[in-house]
C-alpha cells in the first residue's frame, strides 16, 4: 500500500529534483518513495508522511539532503569502467599535458559523481602510465560527489574483488600488483603514492557548487569527468549543470560525457562554448579559446596517432611502423607554422615510432627518429629511449653519453643508473659497474616495493633490487 498519494509522491518528486537534481520517472515512483520512507527513519521521523510534508515547508538543510542521497543515489561502478572512454583519454590528454609542461607542472582534473572513488583512482593510474616525470608534477584529482558515505568510502581507498571486474587497460592482477595493497581479508587497498593525487569532497551538481567552491575556491580543471550521473536528473536541470562544469575548465580543458547522456542533454545544448569530438562512441567536449593550448592539426592526423598507439599497444609493430611513419610523414609537409603549433604531436609520432621500429629489431632506423626526439626535446625519458636504441644497435659509448645527461636532469632516475651498470659490466669495467648499482640501490630502497620502477615497463623495486643484488655480488 502506498504511503503518499500521486499528487504528494509527484510534488515530492518536483523538491528533490530541484534540490539534488535527481528525477524519478513515473514507474519507478515506488523506488523514491522506499527512498523517503527511510530517510525518515535516519532523521527520527516515527511518521514518513510529516517528513514528506516537512520538506515542502522550506529548502532541504544538508542533514537532509544527505539522508535522501544516502537512499536515492546508486553506487554502480569499478575500476576503468567504460574502458572506451579511458582509451579516448589516453588519446588527448598527451597534448594537454605537453601544454601544462610549460606552465608550471600542474593539472587538475575533477571526477563529477565520482561515487567510491573507483574513477578518481582511475585517472590517477592512467595518468601514472602517461607521465613517466608525474614525480616532478602538482596533480590534483578531486572526486565530488553529493553521498557522504560514498565518500568516505573513498578517502579509505579500500576495496573488494568486485571493483575489478569488467575489462581494463592493464590485466587485473598487474594493476592490483602495480597500484594496490593486499589485505589479509582478501581486500586492496590503494596505494599511498596514488591516495596523495586524489582529494573527495562534496558536490551537488544541482546547486551551484556553492559548498565545492566554499571549500576549494573556484579553480578551473583541464579535465572533467560526469558520466552516468546526467541520466538521473530532470531535463530542465541538465543543461545548468553542464553550463557550470563548462565554466570550470581552462581554455583547452575537456569534458567526458558517458554517450547516453548526450542525446538527453542535447550535444548543441552542451556545445555552446565546447567543441565536440566523438570517437569510438565516446563523447568528449573541448573549451574553446586559447589556441595554442591546442593540437591544430586535421583530425585524420589525431586518429592516425591513436591508431598507431592501439596497434603498438596490440603487439602488431609492423602495422603501427607504418601508421606512425604515415602520420609523421603527412605532419612533416604541414607549413612551417603549422608544425610549430604541433610539436607536441610531432613528439608523440617520434616516440611510438621509436618503440615500434626497436621491438622490430630495426635499431639503426629507430636510432635515427630517436636522434630527431630528443633534439625537439631532451627530456630525461627520451634521452633514456634514445640511449637503449643506440645500445642495442652497438652504440654504448654514445648511449652512455646519454644516460649521463638523463641522469643530470634527474638524480634519482633508477633505470638510467641500472643502464649504465650494465654496460659497464658488459665492458668488464667492474668498478663503475659497483658505482652505479650503488645508487640504484639507494634510490629504489626509498622507494615502495610494489611500486613500478619508472620507465622498465612494469618491473617493480623489488624486482629490480633482488637483480641489483645479484649483479653486485657478482660484480665484487
Amino acid at each position: 500500500m502506498s504511503l503518499f498519494d500521486q499528487e504528494l509522491i509527484n510534488r515530492l518528486n518536483a523538491v528533490i529534483s530541484a534540490s539534488i537534481g535527481i528525477h524519478y520517472a513515473p514507474d519507478r515512483l515506488s523506488d523514491l518513495e522506499k527512498a523517503i520512507e527511510l530517510a525518515a527513519q535516519d532523521l527520527n521521523f516515527s511518521d514518513p508522511q510529516q517528513f514528506a510534508l516537512k520538506l515542502f515547508q522550506a529548502t532541504l538543510n544538508a542533514e537532509e539532503v544527505q539522508a535522501i542521497a544516502r537512499h536515492l543515489t546508486i553506487a554502480e561502478t569499478y575500476f576503468f569502467r567504460e574502458p572506451r572512454a579511458f582509451d579516448e583519454l589516453e588519446a588527448v590528454l598527451p597534448s594537454l599535458i605537453e601544454m601544462r609542461r610549460g606552465q608550471g607542472k600542474k593539472l587538475r582534473i575533477l571526477s563529477a559523481g565520482c561515487c567510491t572513488g573507483e574513477e578518481a583512482y582511475s585517472l590517477a593510474m592512467l595518468l601514472t602510465g602517461l607521465m613517466p616525470d608525474i614525480d616532478d608534477w602538482q596533480i590534483n584529482i578531486i572526486g565530488g560527489d553529493i553521498n557522504q558515505d560514498y565518500l568516505a568510502k573513498a578517502k579509505l581507498g579500500v576495496y573488494t574483488p568486485w571493483a575489478f571486474r569488467g575489462a581494463m587497460s592493464e590485466p587485473a592482477d598487474r594493476l592490483k600488483a602495480r597500484f594496490f595493497r593486499a589485505l589479509e581479508n582478501g581486500n586492496f587497498e590503494i596505494v599511498d603514492r596514488l591516495k596523495k593525487m586524489v582529494q573527495f569532497v562534496y558536490l551537488n551538481l544541482a546547486d551551484d557548487f556553492q559548498a565545492y567552491e566554499r571549500q576549494l575556491g573556484n579553480q578551473p580543471f583541464d579535465l572533467i569527468l560526469c558520466r552516468n550521473v546526467l541520466i538521473y536528473f530532470d531535463k530542465t536541470m541538465i543543461k545548468p549543470a553542464l553550463q557550470r562544469l563548462s565554466r570550470l575548465l581552462i581554455p583547452g580543458g575537456w569534458l567526458l560525457l558517458a554517450a547516453t547522456e548526450v542525446p538527453s542533454a542535447g550535444e548543441k545544448e552542451i556545445a555552446q562554448n565546447l567543441k565536440a569530438r566523438l570517437h569510438n562512441d565516446v563523447y568528449l567536449f573541448q573549451r574553446e579559446g586559447a589556441k595554442s593550448a591546442a593540437i591544430n592539426v586535421v583530425p585524420s592526423l589525431k586518429n592516425e596517432l591513436e591508431y598507431g598507439r592501439k596497434l603498438l599497444k596490440q603487439g602488431d609493430y609492423s602495422a603501427s611502423e607504418k601508421v606512425l611513419s604515415n602520420g609523421l610523414q603527412q605532419l612533416n609537409r604541414l607549413g612551417q607554422e603549422r608544425r610549430k603549433l604541433d610539436i607536441s604531436l610531432q613528439k608523440q609520432f617520434l616516440e611510438l615510432l621509436v618503440r615500434s621500429l626497436s621491438n622490430l629489431g630495426r635499431f639503426e632506423d629507430a636510432a635515427a627518429q630517436a636522434a630527431l626526439l630528443v633534439q625537439l626535446d631532451d627530456r630525461y625519458d627520451y634521452l633514456y629511449l634514445c640511449a637503449v636504441v643506440l645500445s642495442e644497435s652497438g652504440r654504448s659509448d654514445e648511449a652512455c653519453l646519454l644516460l649521463k645527461k638523463a641522469l643530470v636532469a634527474k638524480p634519482d632516475f633508477a633505470a638510467a643508473s641500472f643502464m649504465l651498470a650494465s654496460i659497464a659490466l658488459h665492458q668488464g669495467d667492474t668498478l663503475t659497474a659497483r658505482h652505479y648499482l650503488q645508487m640504484v640501490s639507494e634510490v629504489l630502497q626509498k622507494l615502495p616495493p610494489e611500486s613500478v620502477v619508472e620507465c622498465t615497463d612494469g618491473t617493480s623495486v623489488k624486482e629490480l633490487l633482488n637483480i641489483v643484488e645479484q649483479l653486485r655480488s657478482g660484480a665484487k
